[in-house]
């Protein structure tokens, strides 16, 4: 009987699942704003997930009404989530500094992931994130063409 008990204890152990990030990364656009992505895994139950970028401890954007912004981001930074990815665009960003900017998100249990940044080692976003932020209108364009001699 006793044996039973171990076995349900380990299977059991073996479904909880902690919170985590699974990976934050950073990227500059050719405007010079800042674009972090942090995907992180989404809790076993329907969970609401808020999610708070901070830089030196000060927030610089947050998917949480709760939480006050910094000033000096208010206008500037915005945090957007979706299912299992929080993503921040900071425009004007100007640090020549490097810095640490720390993700976190909260679901049932918080979890924290940081990352240095240096503008001058910072890569360049992707065409691909690029088109993700305003270029449906450039993509309708080589689409309707297309499409257009399709029919």
């Amino acid at each position: 009987m006793m044996y039973y008990s171990i076995l349900a204890s380990f299977c059991l152990l073996g479904m909880a699942s902690s919170q985590s990030i699974n990976t934050l990364t950073a990227c500059v656009t050719k405007e010079q704003n800042l674009d972090m992505t942090c995907k992180f895994t989404l809790a076993p139950l329907n969970v609401n997930a808020t999610c708070t970028y901070e830089v030196d401890k000060k927030v610089v954007a947050t998917t949480d009404k709760s939480i006050n912004v910094e000033s000096t981001f208010k206008n500037r930074g915005k945090a957007e989530i979706t299912s299992d990815t929080c993503k921040l665009s900071l425009t004007g960003f100007a640090d020549d500094q490097p810095k640490i900017y720390t993700c976190t998100i909260k679901q049932e249990r918080s979890a924290t992931k940081e990352i240095t940044v240096e503008k001058n080692k910072l890569n360049a976003c992707s065409a691909g994130n690029t088109l993700k932020h305003g270029g449906v209108i450039l993509l309708l364009a080589f689409v309707l063409p297309l499409l257009s001699g399709m029919l």
